[in-house]
């Protein structure tokens, strides 16, 4: 449960953003990186957005509830965000009307 509650809500920060398709890489990156379960990586792949010493130690609680979760679990997660951001609803939003092919 711990697992899906930290999945959702960096999905959600992901999803506020404004610049949306630039903040997939970054995103997916730090993910990743928090999958590693390496405070050091964490840490070392934070320092480039500046964060506050809380949102820091705020990251450190996510990658710890995924340390408490199996592997196979961390990656449902990770199949679940990618099935959420690569969805048809989501695409449509980043994607001009013209390129986008609809699906009937």
């Amino acid at each position: 449960m711990k697992v899906t509650v930290a999945a959702f809500s960096l999905l959600l920060v992901l999803a506020l953003s404004s610049q949306y398709v630039e903040g997939c890489l970054s995103f997916y990156g730090t993910f990743g990186i928090l999958l590693t379960r390496s405070p050091w990586l964490l840490e070392s792949n934070l320092k480039k957005y500046n964060p506050s010493k809380t949102e820091i130690e705020a990251f450190k609680k996510i990658q710890e509830c995924y340390k408490e979760n199996s592997l196979k679990s961390s990656l449902q997660d990770v199949a679940l965000m990618m099935g959420i951001t690569l969805s048809p609803e989501c695409l449509r939003n980043i994607i001009p009307n013209g390129i986008f092919v609809k699906h009937e």
